[in-house]
């Protein structure tokens, strides 16, 4: 996941949760939490308690956050996919934003349909010599069966509530759900196909060293067992392996324009 969409994606995290944004530009966020969001991920459960105990009005945390690793700021937070900060976040997702529900808002003057769109966000973690994770957020037209790469970005900038406004109405998905969920799961698996696959090559390489240099210290017949048992660690540890995890996904129902931005 690049500089830039983690950028975006904590914009509209923040602004989903209804946080004040003091600032955003250059990969650099100052944003003052919820009481809610601060409980958490921010960890100070003795501060929000002493509160509560003493009467007072708690005050939530003004988090400032750098995505931009040339940015200047010196008083933020640098964070990226796999710091602790990112882990909270998702992990805020996960429990408290699973599956939502949301149509555009649009002002009509004649009866407008609105498309169902089903968007997903996926993390993507390679696992082998080293490891790294991408965000991916796609969606998919459950009547047409378009895709829509970076669909949370462009969620982003549209209004959207969990009411219809007035002269909208929504038509029933022709592809369920479930068989979305399918078709987003496929797409990723055809774009991994087409990636450099430089990481997996580089994972073996180094696998094969480490069991070549194993089998050379283990000489001895009689230590066959242990051998075999450390083998089967670096085996493990060095597989290339891709996994998939969704974090949280939603049905939106959305004008006739999202169709113009399909990939």
């Amino acid at each position: 996941m690049t500089a830039f969409k983690v950028d975006q994606f904590l914009r509209a995290f923040f602004q989903a949760n209804d946080c004040i944004i003091y600032e955003h530009h250059d990969g650099f966020i100052d944003v003052r939490l919820t009481e809610k969001l601060d409980r958490a991920i921010m960890n100070r459960p003795f501060y929000w308690h002493y509160v509560k105990q003493t009467g007072r009005q708690g005050e939530p945390f003004r988090l400032k956050l750098i995505t931009n690793i040339d940015n200047e700021a010196k008083d933020g937070e640098w964070i990226h996919v796999g710091t602790p900060r990112m882990n909270e976040i998702v992990g805020y997702l996960e429990e408290n934003s699973r599956f939502i529900q949301q149509f555009e808002q649009i002002h009509a003057a004649k009866q407008t349909m609105l498309q169902p769109w089903l968007v997903v966000n996926v993390m993507i973690t390679f696992k082998g010599r080293q490891m790294r994770q991408e965000l991916k957020s796609i969606g998919v037209n459950l009547i047409n069966g378009l895709f829509l790469l970076n669909a949370m970005e462009n969620l982003e900038k549209t209004k959207l509530s969990s009411f219809i406004k007035e002269n909208c109405f929504t038509i029933s998905p022709i592809i369920s759900v479930t068989s979305g969920f399918l078709r987003i799961e496929r797409k990723l698996i055809d774009d991994l196909v087409d990636m450099d696959e430089h990481w997996a090559i580089e994972s073996i390489r180094q696998m094969k060293d480490e069991l070549l240099l194993l089998y050379h210290f283990y000489d001895a017949e009689n230590d066959r067992g242990k051998m075999m048992k450390e083998a089967l660690e670096i085996v493990e540890r060095l597989t290339p392996k891709i996994e998939f995890h969704v974090i949280n996904g939603g049905l939106f129902y959305l004008s006739e324009s999202w169709n113009r931005m399909k990939v």
